[in-house]
């Protein structure tokens, strides 16, 4: 009698290597999603921020028709929804300053935004009249007469 060949009940490295090579692809597209879906809620935060310091500094230039004087520590509170705030950053951690061009003109700077994500922030503010970004996407100047 002849014995039959049995196959072998494992796994071959051929197939440990597919199932490998599937779970990489699964890994670098998810990272990629993350950091995508980071990068769209730290732009949405970026220009919700600068919309908020454009609220502050309307409602604060209302008394004098000027943003001339208006500072930083007196908006902060109202922006970070925080009585004792005395200072602003952004989603990134870098520091917020203001400066007034004209009674009607302000520049917003926003330090520490990476290019990924300017070019989200850019598209974003394509729809608002009033805020233009500068020559580098830390500088957004709100003009008031848009």
């Amino acid at each position: 009698m002849k014995k039959s060949l049995k196959s072998s009940a494992g796994v071959t490295l051929l197939e440990i290597m597919l199932v490998l090579a599937v779970a990489a692809m699964v890994i670098v597209m998810s990272i990629r999603y993350y950091r995508g879906a980071s990068n769209n809620r730290a732009a949405n935060d970026t220009i919700e921020q600068i919309q908020a310091i454009a609220t502050a500094m309307d409602s604060l230039a209302q008394a004098s028709n000027s943003y001339a004087g208006i500072t930083i520590s007196q908006i902060a509170p109202m922006v970070m929804g925080n009585s004792s705030a005395s200072s602003i950053t952004n989603a990134f951690g870098g520091a917020v300053t203001l400066g007034a061009l004209s009674p009607s003109t302000y520049v917003i700077n926003e330090l520490g935004i990476p290019s990924d994500v300017c070019t989200i922030i850019t598209a974003q503010l394509k729809s608002n009249t009033k805020i233009t970004m500068g020559p580098s996407c830390s500088n957004y100047t709100y003009n008031s007469q848009g």
